[in-house]
């Protein structure tokens, strides 16, 4: 996906950048979705500006410019991300979920807070069930507009490519 969204010149895909991590602790770490919801428009242009401060760190940002922040772990931060940028479009590769389970469990992250749920399976699977029950409950409370697309029939469609 991420080479097929980088043919288009004004779009440009982000890395796994800390971006709304930076944003949050701007914030001083909102924790809860009642405290995100209570944020008015003042503190959503506040938000945003710690947002874009970071970004320009690492990319030079353009008027018509659309940006896509890939960092899977964004899905937790749903909430926050729909009250800051209401008009966010999202689009969503799932892969199956054992495939997903295995992936994380095989991989050797870097040990931070989020990646510690990646030491034991039976905590990839708990970590796992929560991105996607807050996936669900956000796009349930919110309406987001998302595009799911299967990462298996992704695949496919870039090996029919080459």
């Amino acid at each position: 996906m991420d080479t097929i969204l980088r043919t288009y010149s004004n779009i440009d895909v982000l890395e796994e950048l800390p971006m709304l991590s930076k944003m949050n602790a701007g914030l001083g770490d909102i924790q809860t979705v009642s405290k995100i919801e209570a944020m008015d428009n003042t503190a959503a242009e506040i938000a945003s500006g710690f947002y874009f401060k970071e970004l320009k760190k690492h990319i030079e940002i353009g008027n018509k410019q659309t940006l896509v922040d890939k960092l899977p772990l964004n899905i937790l931060q749903l909430p926050l991300i729909n009250q800051v940028f209401p008009n966010a479009r999202y689009i969503i590769a799932l892969r199956h979920p054992l495939d997903c389970v295995l992936s994380c469990w095989m991989q050797n992250f870097k040990l931070n807070p989020a990646m510690a749920n990646m030491i034991e399976l039976e905590r990839i699977v708990d970590f796992y069930d929560v991105a996607m029950s807050i996936l669900k409950l956000s796009e349930e409370r919110y309406s987001l507009e998302t595009h799911r697309i299967r990462y298996e029939d992704l695949f496919f469609l870039i090996l029919r490519r080459t």
